[in-house]
């Protein structure tokens, strides 16, 4: 039921009586849109921001989130106020038309109303130099007031700046610090990212087992490099228990399902080593396959490989030539040396010591030292 005091305040021609008056017709028991409308426009018209800013998004959802121009007059109005609401909801509606300056314009004014959300994005404008000039001094001064502010994303990427001593000093112990701080709250990407700083020892100390409780956090939200990462860690450790390496394998395999590249091509050699779970050919080529179809370059070598004679009596020469020539193609360096090797001895196609050469200097130059040997050795020649 309306408040009869309250309808009394709106028909006396108060704003935000009639906002509240309006906000009531749309969520009371008896709905009605059109006395809604009603007071919304009266509220609006007087100049009422948040009035403004519901009455564009009215027109925003019968127009299917298209910015019509009802909606688009009614937002600016609002935004020209002060309303930040109003201005993250122009700003968002240009980013989506491809109108980057207009976008950054309506986060500036939002983030120096002290907006977090927009300091986010107005630093990642700084960042990128889309809608604004590059300046990565800028940029990180907004992340760094948008992290403060509480927005992970701010924190994430005030970490990364950090890392990388973009527009700030390099410092890896307070990148973790912001990666940590957002982690806490809850970003699998800052968990996964501090549990490959406690492993690696950047920015921490090296600790395996605060390592390890990071990534199972992440991997546990369904974070495909933290479940590869996590995989990854406790198959290779060897102190990893039968059933750590078991929880790896199966991170592994959540990881591949979730597209995961790296973490398919791990998996396709778990299926090949014989040792945590019988050797399966055929599966570990299916896996190799789907990466290599999804464009990982190292696939392509793991899958010649295959047919080289490592898993199987009978190699097939041809087959795993061609496959390696696939992968040099693609810059990977040791099957750069493969089909050196190929070249070398005819293995699979016909011999020439100058492709030999050819191959060899490129694998050499990437820094597989083999090659570099075979060179050395005159034995492309």
């Amino acid at each position: 039921m309306i408040d009869p005091g309250l309808f009394e305040l709106a028909r006396e021609g108060d704003p935000e009586a009639q906002c509240m008056l309006a906000v009531a017709h749309l969520n009371g028991e008896s709905r009605d849109r059109r006395r809604a409308l009603y007071w919304l426009r009266r509220s609006a018209g007087a100049g009422f921001a948040p009035a403004q800013y519901a009455l564009a998004n009215l027109h925003l959802r019968e127009s299917h989130g298209v910015l019509s121009p009802p909606a688009l007059r009614w937002f600016t109005r609002a935004a020209v106020q002060g309303d930040t609401d109003a201005q993250l909801a122009l700003a968002y509606r240009y980013t989506a038309q491809g109108a980057a300056r207009n976008a950054v314009r309506w986060f500036r004014r939002a983030a120096r109303a002290g907006e977090a959300t927009a300091m986010y994005h107005l630093a990642r404008a700084l960042e990128s130099g889309k809608g604004a000039a590059r300046d990565y001094k800028k940029a990180a001064a907004w992340y760094r007031r948008a992290a403060r502010g509480g927005d992970l994303r701010a924190q994430v990427a005030l970490g990364r700046m950090c890392a990388e001593g973009l527009g700030i000093p390099r410092n890896l112990p307070r990148a973790v610090r912001w990666y940590r701080r957002a982690a806490e709250s809850g970003s699998r990407h800052a968990q996964c990212i501090v549990g490959l700083h406690y492993l690696a020892g950047h920015g921490a100390r090296r600790d395996m087992p605060e390592a390890l409780a990071w990534l199972r956090r992440a991997a546990q939200q369904g974070y495909p490099l933290a479940q590869y990462s996590l995989g990854a860690v406790l198959i290779a450790d060897p102190e990893s228990t039968d059933e750590a390496r078991l929880e790896g394998f199966h991170s592994l395999e959540d990881a591949a399902a979730a597209g995961q590249l790296d973490a398919t091509v791990a998996l396709a050699r778990v299926h090949l080593e014989n040792t945590l779970i019988p050797r399966d050919l055929r599966r570990a080529r299916v896996l190799l396959r789907t990466a290599c179809a999804k464009g990982h370059a190292a696939a392509w070598r793991e899958l010649a490989e295959t047919y080289a004679g490592a898993y199987e009596s009978r190699p097939s020469w041809t087959q795993a030539a061609h496959l390696y020539r696939i992968a040099a193609r693609h810059g990977d360096a040791w099957a750069q040396f493969r089909l050196g090797t190929c070249y070398l001895h005819g293995l699979g196609l016909s011999r020439d010591p100058r492709l030999a050469r050819k191959w060899f200097e490129r694998a050499a130059a990437a820094g597989i030292l083999a090659a570099g040997h075979a060179l050395e050795g005159r034995h492309a020649a």
